[in-house]
């Protein structure tokens, strides 16, 4: 005999109240839409908390004390190959508007792995310069604007490499079973500084590019150096380490380099990353952070006194003419390019939203870079298409803030939304009627 609750309830609903439910299920629906869209702008309005971008290198672990050594170390035996992809670039008279305003190159996670992308002021999006499946970050541009170096694990170790913006030759700079990342050129585009972590420890080095020699040992301190940038007169490095506890900024002295270290900041309550300097320069460029949101500063070695503030902010870059900055700025699950205008001038703007909140590395080039082989250095699959892409409008408002688009198609008493989050909504909207 058949169980009674097995049997199908029979009843019949009538043609008004299944009107009246999917009417219900509908308005249900739009105020779910709205509560999202409206956390949304409301998390966009207000400031942020940052966490510091963290190396994707080995785990760092405490080094056994060493005594520095006199001169510098020879470094692991660095293979050179070259791999040439065909590229197509054209670069634009110096004096044109896009040449002026330069090209921002930085690394970005997508579809399960960190790529470098380019990206033009202005613009409503990046494009794609390298694919893969492994990570590459760290990107820096040659003073002259045809070169990029940057470190990449497409061998399975992290490693350096050179890669020609002019006509696509791939050229592998280090092999070990290390890590070696964070370049920095020398202004006669001669040499590279760069961390690495061997023997459980970050230093610096120095290698250069014509063949002549391996890497060149700088530092040799049981704490972590990281981060170098070279001065553009090319006789100092400034550089970020935690010989004191917290990290603090380092100036190196190359006629100098076992005893020519000077603290720049000797601030025991925070950590100062990512040193830059000036085109000139007079100033350097880092951000700070202590127990809140890091901060970018600049720090004027001319005049000397306390470092100003520009804002929220980390991994700041300067324009090639040092009249701006570029940095990051996180909000959330995302983060955004943005520029901190320091003199008066005519300047795309600076606006764009990433996906993730990690970006890992930025250097602004001189030049305007078409490249029409988009994506075409590396090879590998692509992964998943993205359900969206997001498209910049409006750009920032004068105080650096997304502006709001309005919504097609939506009754609300405001149907706006901000431009990071409107095709967000939109592919969700055709999603459920679909």
């Amino acid at each position: 005999m058949e169980h009674p609750k097995s049997r199908k309830p029979y009843f019949r609903v009538s043609p008004v109240r299944q009107r009246r439910s999917r009417k219900r299920a509908i308005l249900f629906l739009l105020l779910l839409l709205g509560v999202v869209a409206g956390t949304t702008f409301l998390a966009l309005r207000y400031e942020q908390w940052e966490a510091l971008l963290t190396a994707a290198a080995p785990t760092e672990s405490a080094a056994p004390q060493r005594a520095p050594s006199e001169t510098p170390t020879q470094g692991p035996t660095a293979t050179a190959y070259s791999s040439p992809v065909p590229l197509q670039v054209t670069l634009p008279a110096a004096e044109s508007d896009a040449a002026q305003s330069g090209t921002l190159i930085f690394s970005a996670y997508a579809n399960g792995h960190s790529r470098l992308f380019f990206y033009h002021p202005g613009e409503a999006r990046p494009a794609l310069l390298t694919k893969g499946d492994w990570d590459e970050r760290d990107p820096a541009v040659s003073p002259d604007g045809r070169w990029l170096a940057f470190s990449s694990r497409r061998s399975g170790w992290w490693d350096l490499y050179l890669l020609d913006l002019i006509n696509g030759e791939l050229r592998q700079l280090t092999a070990t079973q290390g890590y070696e990342g964070h370049p920095a050129w020398s202004p006669d585009g001669q040499w590279l500084a760069f961390e690495a972590y061997y023997d459980d420890n970050f230093d610096l080095w120095i290698m250069p590019l014509d063949g002549s020699g391996g890497p060149l040992r700088l530092t040799n301190d049981p704490a972590a150096d990281m981060a170098p940038d070279w001065s553009p007169e090319g006789r100092h490095l400034v550089f970020s380490s935690d010989r004191a506890g917290n990290f603090d900024l380092y100036q190196m002295n190359l006629d100098d380099p076992q005893r020519g270290f000077t603290n720049l900041t000797s601030t025991p309550q925070q950590d100062e990353l990512h040193p830059v300097y000036s085109p000139s320069g007079e100033q350097v460029l880092f951000s700070s952070q202590g127990q809140g949101t890091a901060r970018l500063m600049i720090m004027d070695l001319s005049a000397g006194g306390p470092a100003v503030s520009l804002g929220l902010g980390h991994q700041g870059v300067w324009h090639p003419s040092g009249a701006l900055v570029a940095a990051v700025q996180p909000a959330g699950a995302e983060c955004y390019l943005t520029q901190f205008v320091l003199q008066q001038g005519a300047f795309p703007p600076v606006g764009l939203a990433v996906r993730g909140n990690r970006i890992a590395g930025l250097d602004w080039a001189p030049g305007d870079y078409r490249l029409s082989a988009v994506g075409a250095v590396g090879g590998g699959s692509e992964g998943p298409e993205a359900a969206y892409d997001v498209e910049l409008d409006e750009g920032l408002d004068p105080q650096g803030r997304m502006a709001l688009v309005t919504l097609p198609g939506v009754s609300a008493p405001i149907p706006k939304l901000s431009d990071a989050a409107d095709e967000a909504f939109q592919a969700l909207r055709e999603a459920v009627a679909r």
